[in-house]
């Protein structure tokens, strides 16, 4: 069971490479050695997917941790929900997901993809409202804050 994630994801990468007539070399090896890059090529980008990444392991093993006491439910939907929204943010950054395949593959604009963030960011802060305050919500505050301004480095370059 613990290797069904792992299978699951060869089989849809082996389906892809077969459908799409593409070496399976071009899903399996790094991003930089399949260009000819250098291998510090987006290297900031690289951080901050693990970045994210981290911040997702975090939200979920302490939604998982705090379900178990029963004053702590709430918090444990907090968390649910703060991971899976960070997964959401850490899955478009990883696959260019507003840059490139959202207009490629559905002709979905970059802001509309933004808009329909923001909107669940909105949805998020709204039903978390009595949360927040029980947080040390500035390492949030923050954490929007760096993503205001990639959002707005992406639009402005």
């Amino acid at each position: 069971m613990v290797y069904l994630p792992a299978l699951t994801a060869l089989a849809v990468v082996t389906a892809a490479a077969c459908y799409q007539g593409i070496p399976i070399g071009r899903f399996t090896r790094d991003m930089a050695t399949v260009a000819g890059a250098h291998p510090l090529h987006g290297v900031l980008s690289n951080v901050g997917i693990l970045l994210w990444c981290s911040g997702v392991a975090v939200c979920f093993f302490s939604a998982a941790v705090t379900h178990r006491w029963q004053k702590l439910k709430g918090d444990s939907r907090f968390l649910l929900f703060s991971g899976i929204f960070t997964l959401i943010l850490m899955l478009d950054d990883q696959f260019l997901i507003h840059e490139w395949i959202a207009a490629e593959y559905f002709g979905i604009n970059e802001m509309v993809v933004f808009s329909a963030y923001l909107v669940i960011g909105l949805l998020y802060l709204t039903a978390f409202r009595r949360t927040f305050p029980r947080t040390d919500y500035r390492l949030f505050m923050s954490a929007v804050g760096f993503l205001g301004a990639s959002v707005l480095f992406d639009i402005v370059s």
